[in-house]
């Protein structure tokens, strides 16, 4: 980890992400408890590439960081997080159909997307298997990581795969199977970030 002051974290950071920060960032405003301290930095990258370069340069640089979607179930100190906070949000929420038709689509969902907006998107296709989502808080990449469900259904039923940034920072699509799942846990690579979701 970096040692020192705040203002050599923010001198490392820079020199390993040449992208927008916002410095000591509120936090509360971030999420559905709305309280905690601010961020030393908060990111939030445009493109699952840049997520990866970013990964791979905040570990070279020993710099402190986690990730945060919708800002659902987390609890933020008062003190703040004195890292690096990176946000999948609005900018990586995409939408794509990759395979299947309307009774038996493959969807490609990025991390950032709300779980409102990705039932909306099925309800509009006429495409069902995602009910149990309604009410859910939170967004995809939050949801396969803590394998969200409610009413006896959950995300291990319907996703087929995901697309992770792995603890060195490569890119790589892995297969998911039901047993690859728990309760309220995707059993996934350690320290692996899941950035997109092949959901059926």
């Amino acid at each position: 980890m970096t040692r020192g002051t705040a203002a050599d974290v923010k001198a490392a950071v820079r020199a390993a992400w040449g992208g927008g920060v916002r410095w000591d960032a509120p936090m509360a405003p971030l999420t559905t408890l709305g309280v905690g301290g601010p961020a030393l930095a908060l990111v939030e990258p445009a493109s699952i590439s840049e997520i990866a370069a970013l990964a791979r340069s905040l570990r070279e640089a020993g710099i402190p960081w986690l990730v945060m979607g919708g800002g659902s179930n987390i609890l933020v100190a008062d003190q703040g997080v004195a890292g690096v906070v990176v946000r999948l949000g609005a900018r990586l929420a995409a939408i794509n159909e990759i395979d299947g038709g309307r009774d038996d689509a493959l969807l490609r969902v990025e991390a950032g997307c709300p779980l409102a907006r990705l039932l909306g998107a099925a309800l509009e296709r006429g495409l069902c298997g995602l009910e149990f989502c309604a009410g859910i808080p939170g967004s995809v990449g939050g949801a396969v990581m803590m394998n969200a469900g409610a009413w006896g259904s959950d995300m291990s039923g319907v996703v087929e795969a995901v697309e992770i940034i792995a603890a060195d920072g490569e890119m790589t699509v892995r297969r998911c199977r039901k047993s690859d799942f728990s309760y309220r846990c995707w059993n996934g690579p350690a320290g692996a970030l899941v950035v997109a979701a092949h959901i059926r």
